[in-house]
């Protein structure tokens, strides 16, 4: 691997955990999520990744890497699968559909779950 992309130092530190503190100060690894049923409320499915860090020991740049990139492309493509070929239902009078992602949220959120896009009657 090369150097730091910010200051070249080849002073690295790979692997390093990255650490969430969760419900009663649980110690849990930090990931991120791909929802390979998008239009679900509840049951959405999806694919979790890890993430590990390379630290420079110079300056201190962090770069943030899943540690199972294939899972989460293909849980991506299911997902864009799902999007074009069942056009969601229609949401209930109590949600709204996000106008860019389309995922549907409850009343009381004012932007959306996936995306932050601003509800559209929110007024923000």
């Amino acid at each position: 691997m090369a150097g730091c992309s910010k200051c070249g130092s080849n002073v690295l530190i790979h692997h390093a955990r990255i650490i969430d503190h969760g419900a009663h100060n649980w110690e849990q690894d930090l990931s991120v999520k791909v929802y390979t049923a998008p239009f679900g409320l509840l049951f959405r499915g999806g694919v979790s990744g890890p993430l590990e860090a390379t630290v420079c020991g110079a300056c201190g740049f962090t770069e943030l890497y899943v540690l199972n990139p294939r899972e989460l492309v293909k849980a991506v493509e299911e997902s864009e699968k799902v999007r074009r070929e069942q056009p969601p239902r229609e949401p209930g009078p109590w949600y709204w559909r996000c106008s860019n992602c389309h995922r549907m949220n409850a009343p009381s959120s004012k932007s959306c779950m996936d995306c932050s896009t601003s509800r559209p009657d929110s007024g923000s």
